[in-house]
């Protein structure tokens, strides 16, 4: 019998342990991996438009993001990340730097990872998602092996 058959095998008999409990352990895992390799790892030069995009949101406000010319004045993402890149901006605005000048903010480790840590919450909502929707076509046992093979 092949692993794609055992594995359905597996899931019909309810022989896996309860699949909301592997996909918190799922995530629980993949969340302290997310946070170590974020803590870790260089930082991306992604980031530094990340806390430009971050700062000219939080002082001029969303509507600034599209009226720049295409340098670090101007956002190439959806207005919907803009919102928690600001967020993390007021955050840092009224607990370290209430001017919010460019050069401090750049040598903020906190600043930084606050930013990067949207990618990491919106990785774990997309394995939720996952998970949600799945159950509702394939049944729980189904969508709990996608969403804990996602994260």
């Amino acid at each position: 019998m092949d692993f794609q058959k055992s594995l359905l095998v597996a899931l019909k008999l309810n022989a896996l342990p309860p699949p909301r409990a592997n996909l918190v352990a799922a995530a629980m895992v993949s969340l302290a991996a997310c946070l170590l390799l974020l803590v870790t790892l260089p930082r991306s030069s992604d980031v530094w438009y990340y806390e430009h995009w971050s700062r000219l949101v939080t002082v001029h406000g969303i509507s600034a993001a599209y009226s720049g010319e295409p340098v670090k004045e101007y956002v190439d993402y959806p207005p919907f990340l803009l919102y928690p890149w600001r967020v993390v901006g007021e955050l840092y605005r009224l607990l370290a730097d209430p001017e919010f000048a460019p050069y401090r903010m750049t040598g903020n480790p906190w600043y930084s990872h606050g930013l990067s840590a949207i990618a990491v919450i919106f990785h774990l909502a997309t394995g939720v998602a996952l998970f949600l929707l799945g159950r509702r076509w394939f049944g729980e046992n189904a969508s709990s092996v996608s969403a804990v093979a996602y994260v």
